[in-house]
């Protein structure tokens, strides 16, 4: 059987890619640290030195989005991991039991 992928599928694969591009390159080269405040800088819009502005603790918004598309996929690679070991253990443990069932 041939895979091939739909449009929408290939929009949702470039818009993943994205994100992941956006965290990655926006952790390696952001000069900002998610937490360092710059009180002279409260709410400032978008500028050179802040692409995304800041929050209201003068922290850079791009820093923080970087770090947070980032911490979602670390999370969502978490999450299937565990299942996935889990669902097969459980998986193997009910074959064994049905095994030893049919075989007595």
């Amino acid at each position: 059987m041939k895979f091939t992928m739909t449009g929408s599928q290939w929009v949702g694969l470039g818009v993943l890619l994205s994100l992941l591009i956006f965290a990655v390159l926006g952790m390696m080269f952001s000069p900002f640290s998610i937490s360092q405040q710059d009180l002279n800088a409260v709410l400032d819009s978008p500028s050179a030195v802040h692409w995304l502005g800041t929050d209201h603790f003068g922290r850079s918004m791009l820093a923080r989005m970087a770090h947070a598309v980032g911490l979602s996929f670390a999370l969502g690679v978490l999450c299937v991991v565990t299942s996935s070991l889990l669902g097969t253990a459980l998986g193997f443990g009910l074959c064994g039991v049905v095994k030893r069932s049919i075989i007595s």
